[in-house]
């Protein structure tokens, strides 16, 4: 495997690796579309048949910035390869609608850092996947970038 380049690269690095370990993220992908809108629509438990599923949407970034080109309405989850976005900084969307970047180290109750976008006026908090930073965490994965010459 190598280390995506593209918001695909991202998404098919995730498809690879949940089948080898469908358990790696918390939600299953129910569709994905790469027209324009959300990347993914997901369902959080997969035991729960499709039909009686609550849904959410999931979008794929190679590196998240500072500014968000969706809404944050009814998004469940980011995953992206890395952030350019620091702990305490504003993350703003489509509709300049802000959210604070919160960063919470591991603990004894956790295996990995948990990053979320957080706005006091909804208590929803968006989950972030750095799949660098969390497959080196999770599984001992690290990704080095690939030499020119190759």
């Amino acid at each position: 495997m190598i280390e995506p380049q593209r918001e695909s690269g991202v998404y098919a690095l995730m498809i690879q690796l949940s089948i080898l370990n469908n358990e790696l993220l918390p939600f299953e992908i129910v569709d994905y579309d790469t027209h324009e809108g959300i990347d993914v629509i997901a369902k959080s438990d997969k035991r729960t048949p499709i039909y009686q599923s609550k849904l959410y949407y999931v979008e794929f970034k190679n590196k998240l910035g500072g500014s968000f080109n969706h809404c944050f309405d009814n998004l469940f989850t980011i995953v992206c390869w890395e952030t350019m976005v620091k702990n305490g900084d504003m993350v703003s969307d489509l509709n300049n609608k802000k959210r604070k970047m919160q960063i919470i180290q591991p603990d004894e109750n956790s295996t990995y850092t948990k990053i979320f976008l957080e706005d006091p006026q909804h208590p929803h908090r968006i989950e972030v996947f750095v799949l660098k930073q969390y497959l080196k965490e999770v599984l001992g994965l690290e990704f080095t970038p690939r030499p020119s010459t190759e």
